[in-house]
């Protein structure tokens, strides 16, 4: 019996001092749930909490299952009028850093932000690091 304690204090202690990939998140918790409104302040990216993303304007959804939805330009012109449309990717968070890869008109971004301050209406991040990939 003492072995099994053993060996089960020793499995507990290892998976403490595992890396964790990702965070767990409350329910509308950044960066759970629907962020439009995007406006720059300083060298932050505001975004405030959404009931839904409106037509032809940037928004970002991030769902509990590490997918989200980009609503972003559809083409390469960003000469009003701005047409939008929604592209697929992925995102992980660990600590307060915020990893996305998601699709784009053009291929691929792979982006890195950190979060600087995020409450449930309201979210400020300053991108670390931005990769296309074609």
């Amino acid at each position: 019996m003492k072995k099994i304690y053993a060996f089960l204090l020793l499995v507990l202690s290892l998976s403490a001092c595992m890396d964790q990939d990702s965070m767990d998140l409350a329910e509308g918790q950044f960066p759970l749930g629907i962020w439009t409104d995007l406006r720059y302040e300083q060298d932050a990216l505001v975004l405030n909490r959404s009931n839904e993303l409106i037509k032809n304007t940037m928004g970002y959804v991030f769902k509990a299952d590490g997918t989200m939805i980009v609503r972003d330009i559809a083409g390469w012109c960003g000469t009003p009028p701005i047409v939008t449309d929604d592209f697929s990717g992925t995102w992980r968070i660990k600590g307060n850093i915020l990893k996305i890869e998601r699709k784009y008109w053009g291929g691929t971004f792979v982006q890195e932000w950190e979060i600087l301050g995020a409450d449930n209406n309201q979210a400020s991040i300053k991108l670390l690091n931005s990769e296309s990939k074609s």
